[in-house]
This record gives structure tokens, sequence and C-alpha cells, in this order.
């Protein structure tokens, strides 16, 4: 059940993104607009959820099958740029999630051996 959890974004990513493509070429701003509050209520919801695991993966898809017009945001304004610029336009989104999880890391390893875990006092 973890494993389905941990998994669940990926899985129906990868199956409903497809079916989705066609339709983003007629309206692709209402399907961003539509995906970035219901990633925001499946959020909420995945908190809410705590302990009950059929919400929590329940959420989970929500967010995964909101995420497609968010995910592909960044190609669908491909159309903005010259084509000689598209493939460095292209790239950047490719490179900024690891660059935002390799900055996560750094600021960790800053975090912890900064002594965080220590008791502080309040002044």
């Amino acid at each position: 059940m973890v494993l389905l959890l941990s998994n669940a974004f990926n899985i129906f990513y990868v199956i409903i993104s497809p079916l989705m493509f066609k339709a983003f070429n007629k309206h692709y701003f209402p399907f961003v607009v539509l995906s970035t509050i219901a990633t925001g209520v499946a959020a909420v919801g995945r908190y809410i959820a705590g302990t009950n695991y059929s919400l929590a993966l329940v959420m989970t898809i929500i967010v995964a099958i909101a995420h497609i017009p968010i995910i592909t945001a960044p190609y669908g304004l491909l159309k903005l740029f010259p084509d000689r610029q598209k493939g460095y336009a292209a790239s950047i989104p490719l490179f900024l999630p690891t660059l935002g999880i390799n900055f996560c890391i750094l600021y960790g390893m800053e975090f912890i051996s900064s002594g965080a875990d220590s008791p502080r006092t309040i002044a």
C-alpha cells in the first residue's frame, strides 16, 4: 500500500497525460487555471486526510492528473519564442527542478550541520 501511494502520482500521470495533450492545443489556458485550483484543493485534501489511506490516495491521483497542464505549461509557451531560441527555452524547465532539489539538499545539510537539532532558548 505504501508503494502504491508513493507511485500513484507517476502511474496516473503517465496513463492520463497522453489522453489530454490534444485538448491542450485548443483550450490550454483554462486547463492551466483549473489544474492549479485542483492541485491546491488536492494538496489540502492530502493534508486533511491524515491517516486515511484511501482519501490520501484519491488526492494523490487528483494531484497527478492536475499536474499534467502545469508540467507541460513551459512547453506550451514555446510558441512565443523564435525557432533559434526554442532549444534554450525548452531546456530551462528541464533543469530547474533539479536545481531546486539540489538547493534543498544543500540547505538540509547546512541546517543539520549547524546544530539545528540542539534545543534553543527563546530570549
